[in-house]
């Protein structure tokens, strides 16, 4: 039982290692609903190292992701915490970055490196609208 739940975290370590580059605090601006915003991102390992957790502020709003391996589904999952909310869908990953893959009344979250900078992009539901989109550059 031991050896199973080694590999399991050492599994979990190993599927997150391509994301290490983005650990650490991510400063940005963009725009929400139409307004201007800014905010931060703070990237980095947590319980055990075998989950990513983001916390993203952006003026008053506030939220957490936890970007997990889930070894019985073999896949990336993230576990989304918001006021008033908690959801879990799975990620896929793109050429660009990683798209969460929501149902048809959640938003599109998708996620890119475009350079030196990460970009988010919210569509919500039944629109074809960007109505969130964040560009975050590395603070040293």
């Amino acid at each position: 039982m031991a050896d199973t739940w080694a590999a399991k975290l050492q599994h979990a370590r190993q599927a997150l290692q391509p994301f290490t580059p983005l650990l650490g605090r991510w400063e940005g601006e963009g725009e929400a609903h139409g307004e201007p915003q800014s905010g931060t991102l703070d990237v980095r390992l947590v319980l055990d190292d075998t989950s990513i957790e983001v916390r993203e502020c952006s003026g008053d709003y506030e939220d957490r992701c936890f970007y997990r391996w889930e070894p019985e589904s073999a896949s990336l999952r993230v576990l989304h915490l918001a006021p008033g909310q908690l959801e879990d869908h799975p990620v896929e990953l793109t050429g660009e970055g990683l798209v969460w893959v929501t149902g048809p009344d959640a938003p599109a979250v998708e996620w890119r490196i475009e350079g030196p900078e990460l970009v988010c992009f919210v569509i919500w539901p039944k629109t074809r609208h960007i109505e969130i989109q964040m560009r975050y550059h590395k603070v040293p």
